[in-house]
């Protein structure tokens, strides 16, 4: 009589461990999809040199020597995927067009800034302007 009372027991307890895993596999599931895409870009300075030279300084980094890129995030865990950057002028006039199939979780992804766009925030700054007509479309 023992002996069946424990078969039971075991039985149910199988039973019980394998509604946990199921419950515990959907929760994880659900975790994983409910990540929204975000996407951040860290903070520039744009500084001028001695020969009155723009440069561009990632505010996130120690290098001494001048740089020529935006670094973009992926701050929604892994989900931001195919993703085209255009940097416009205006409205509607691109003048940089960049495709990112997929951007790491953890590290930076260093969008390269060509000389349209850096040509454009020196004029900017050369004629006391504070804020440049451009924009950027994720």
């Amino acid at each position: 009589m023992i002996n069946i009372i424990s078969a039971i027991g075991s039985l149910g307890t199988f039973i019980m461990a394998l509604f946990y895993f199921v419950s515990v596999s959907v929760q994880l599931y659900q975790m994983k999809i409910s990540f929204i895409p975000a996407l951040g870009f860290n903070q520039i300075l744009l500084i001028r040199d001695k020969d009155q030279k723009l440069n561009l300084k990632n505010t996130s980094s120690n290098a001494e020597e001048n740089e020529d890129y935006l670094k973009l995030y992926n701050l929604g865990g892994g989900a931001a995927k195919k993703i085209t950057i255009e940097v416009l002028l205006g409205e509607d006039k691109v003048i940089q067009k960049k495709y990112v199939n997929m951007l790491p979780s953890k590290e930076g992804y260093m969008l390269p800034i060509n000389k349209t766009v850096f040509d454009e925030l020196d004029d900017t700054i050369k004629n006391n302007g504070y804020e440049p007509n451009m924009n950027i479309k994720l």
